[in-house]
This record gives structure tokens, sequence and C-alpha cells, in this order.
């Protein structure tokens, strides 16, 4: 029995052995795990902070550069602007400073977790290893033991390795301090570039203001300046009058005011400018053309007596006899009313769009190309006569993209000052001189026109003519339209684009 107990004593104390001998091994172990995996973490995180040193350091770098070339010009030359590069590496400082207390922060943190692990670690084990308390020899025993020898070796080895992590985190802190001078050296050697290039402009402005070819302080170059632009100045304006007439001309085609072009004009100053507006114009112009293409000619016959003074049937005289339209029409030419101080006739008439319309609503841009006169009677004379035609007051035309506006819209009124033509007309039968060119381009409808016969002795050519026997007088309008686009088309819009 007694061999049997202490062959029991042998065996447990052999077991507790092992047990305190398994718990320590796994927890030196676990915590060195934990404390390896802390360290690794710790790397990581400082590998992240250079990299995002080195991209912080670049933009320092790109921010200097870009301040080194945007301070003012002095005489051609940029000079550096020194206090965007004091801030910009005062900037760059704080920016690595707050990331290195970071990164430090984050590894202290992650450290710190591990050790209070290992130290929960530690603690589970102490609490287990009172619980299950053994003797001081079993104790003695076991640290005598070849698996104590073990463990103590794992221990140092353990021990070497945090050495060694630790000298390898000691060596990564210098090359980021070093890394930190060189940025540091950088940074001043911007600044000393920035100080030699300001040198470099004063120095240059120095040298241009005391040369005796400058002209800002030669008074005999600001006077050939003065006399250049006494020269050019006339030309540019003669160019804008020219240029605005153009602009004129062409809101006259398309019927629409360009105030934008107008203000675009008013601020021209170069010759690119000028150019460009040109270039704007005339390709408003060609689109307007595409769209509604060029005006087809047409041949209007005006009678004086039966279309505008509405002569076409007999009326009663005074004696009661019937006055025929010839009659009528002669009559109204030697009505003192249309007489005037000099022994000129004048009859004033209107060739009005909407009301006794002589010309089709279907046409736009309806304007004049050349116009004759013909003098219709007996006893007339020769075939030569002279009559003057008068133009003045508002006159319009229909726009060829109107047909989606009102009808007020559509039509486009103009003033215009008085003007007038001297017009070599025939009798019964028209003119051997042609047609007269002379309202080229004015609209056909308008309300003030006038057609005045002016006696012989201001035009001889009329001597031989009686206005008794001038039964009528006939206009023959050469003019140009379109046709009004259908709608739903839309207006057009001018546009440079």
């Amino acid at each position: 029995m007694i061999e049997i107990a202490l062959d029991l004593g042998a065996a447990i104390e052999a077991a507790h052995g092992r047990i305190f001998q398994v718990q320590d091994q796994y927890g030196e172990q676990r915590s060195a795990v934990e404390q390896a995996e802390a360290m690794a973490e710790c790397g990581r995180i400082r590998d992240n902070s250079r990299a995002e040193t080195e991209v912080l350091q670049a933009g320092c770098a790109s921010a200097m550069v870009a301040q080194i070339t945007s301070g003012p010009t002095v005489l051609g030359v940029t000079i550096p602007n020194v206090a965007g590069l004091i801030a910009a590496g005062v900037e760059c400082d704080a920016k690595l400073a707050s990331l290195e207390t970071t990164t430090e922060n984050q590894c202290q943190s992650v450290l710190g977790q591990a050790g209070l692990q290992s130290a929960r670690d530690e603690l589970q084990r102490a609490e287990g290893q009172e619980i299950m308390t053994i003797n001081a020899e079993i104790d003695a025993a076991i640290r005598s033991s070849d698996l104590e020898v073990q463990r103590a070796s794992s221990v140092a080895l353990i021990k070497n390795i945090r050495a060694e992590g630790l000298l390898l985190q000691i060596e990564t802190e210098e090359a980021e301090l070093a890394q930190r001078t060189a940025m540091t050296a950088i940074g001043s050697a911007f600044q000393e570039v920035a100080a030699l290039a300001q040198d470099r402009a004063r120095t240059l402005g120095l040298m241009i203001e005391d040369s005796p070819d400058n002209a800002l302080t030669r008074p005999h170059f600001l006077q050939a300046r003065l006399e250049a632009a006494g020269r050019v100045l006339p030309a540019r304006e003669r160019t804008i009058r020219r240029v605005y007439l153009a602009l004129r001309a062409l809101e006259y085609e398309l019927n629409q005011d360009l105030p934008a072009l107008r203000g675009t004009l008013a601020a021209a100053r170069s010759p690119e400018d000028i150019m460009g507006l040109m270039t704007c114009l005339a390709g408003i112009a060609e689109d307007y053309r595409l769209k509604h293409g060029y005006g087809q000619p047409y041949l209007t016959e005006v009678s004086l007596r039966a279309d505008l003074f509405g002569m076409t049937t007999d009326i009663p005289d005074v004696d009661g006899s019937p006055a025929t339209p010839a009659e009528q029409f002669a009559a109204l030419l030697q009505d003192p009313l249309h007489r005037q101080a000099d022994g000129a006739v004048a009859l004033p008439f209107a060739l009005s769009a909407f009301e006794h319309a002589l010309f089709s609503s279907w046409l736009c841009d309806d304007r004049i190309d050349k116009i004759e006169v013909k003098l219709v009677g007996d006893y007339l004379g020769d075939k030569e006569a002279e009559v003057l035609l008068t133009r003045q007051g508002l006159a319009g035309v229909r726009r060829c993209d109107g047909a989606d506006l009102p009808q007020w819209s559509a039509y486009v009124p103009y003033s215009f000052e008085r003007d007038q033509l001297v017009i070599q007309a025939g009798v019964n039968e028209w003119g051997t001189a042609g047609p007269n060119a002379g309202y080229a381009a004015w609209p056909v409808h308008g309300e003030q026109w006038t057609l005045t016969i002016p006696p012989p002795a201001q035009s001889p050519a009329n001597v031989d003519l009686d206005l008794a026997h001038v039964s009528d007088v006939v206009l023959r309008l050469y003019h140009r339209a379109g046709t009004i686009k259908p709608a739903g088309q839309g207006t057009f819009t001018p546009s440079c684009g």
C-alpha cells in the first residue's frame, strides 16, 4: 500500500508539472504571437505613414515650384512669391508633424492593446495556478526539470525577437528623420532660388531703366509712339465705322436687331477682335441664306390711275356728261391741291402691305431692284419725259420666318429719311435710259411715295408735255423676294457658334 501511494503521488506530481508547463508554454506563445502581431500592425501603420509622407512631400515640392513662378512680373521676369513659399513650407511641416503624431499614437495604441491582452492572459494563468496550488516541492521539481529549461530557452528567443524588432523600428525612425532633414534642405533650396530670382529681376529692372534705348525714359521714343498712335486711331475709327455699317446691313437683311454683336463691336480693340466679328457676320449671313435661300426676281406694274386712285369707271361730270377714267386722271393732275409753287405737279400715294395691297402676302423680304416710269396719253410730244420719285417715312417687309409670329411681329417696319430720284420716263412706252436702281434694297411697301412732274423750266424734257392729255402714270417695279416658310419651322436665331 505504501508503494502504491508513493507511485500515485509521483504520478500526481508529474501531472501537475505537465499542467503548469503547458499553461506557461502556451501562455508565453500567445503573448509572443500577440506582441508580434501588434508590432507587425505597427509596421504596417508606419508603412502607410511613409507612403502618405511621400505624397505630402511631392505636393509640397509642387506647391513650392508653383510659388516660385507665381509672383508678380517685373519687366517680363516672374518674381517668386516668397510669402507663399514660406507659407507652403509651414503648411507642409504642419502636415508632416500631424501625420507623424497620428502614426505614433496608432502604434502605441496597438502595442498597448497587445500588452493589455497579455496581462489578462497572465492573470488568468495565475488564477488557475492558485486554484490548483501545489506544494513548493512540486514547483521546485518542475523548475528543475528539462521542460523548464526549454521554456526558459523559448522566453529568451522571444526576447531576442522583440529586441530585433525594436532595433528595426529604431532604424526606421532614423531613416524617417533623415528624410525630413532632406525635405527641409529642399525647402531651403527653394527659398534660395526664389531670392536669387528676385535679385535677378531687380537687376534686370535697373539695367533696363538705365538703358539709353529705353522707350519709357527717352522723350523721342514717346513722341514717335504718339505719332504712330495718331495714325492708327483714325484707321481704327474708320474700320469700326465700316464694320458697324456692315452689322447694320446684316440686321436689315435679317430683319432682326443684333444688340449682342453691337456690344461686341463697341468693346473691340485689337485687329483679332474685329476680324473675329467680321467672320461672325459672314457666318450669320451664310446661315440665313442656307435656311431661306436667295430672293427671286418679280416684276409688277402699278397704274396710279387704276390701282392707286381707283379710277376705273366713268363718273358724271359737273355738266352731267360722263367723265372717263383718263379724263378723271387728267383733271387730278390739274387740281390746284397738287400744284406746287414752282409749277410742278406732285401726286402722293402709298403702297401698303395691308390696305389695298398690290403685292402677294406670301412674299417676304420684298425689296426693290429697279424702277421704270411711263406716261400714258395723247399729244405728249416726243418719247422722252422726266419725273421725280420721292420716298420717306415708314416702310417695311415681311419676315420669311414669320409664319409662327403674330402679324405685328412678322412685319418689320423701318423709317427712312427723305430721298428722291430723277427718272427718265417714257411716253406711251418705257424710257430708253432703262430702269433706275436708286431705290435698290428699299422695301416695296411704303407709306409715303410721291411722284412729281417738274415744269419745263426745271426739266427741259417736259417742254412738249401737256398735262391735260396725261391719262395715266405707270410704275414698273423690278423687285426681289422670297417665300414665307411654312408654320412650325421656328424663327431664325443668329449665332456665331
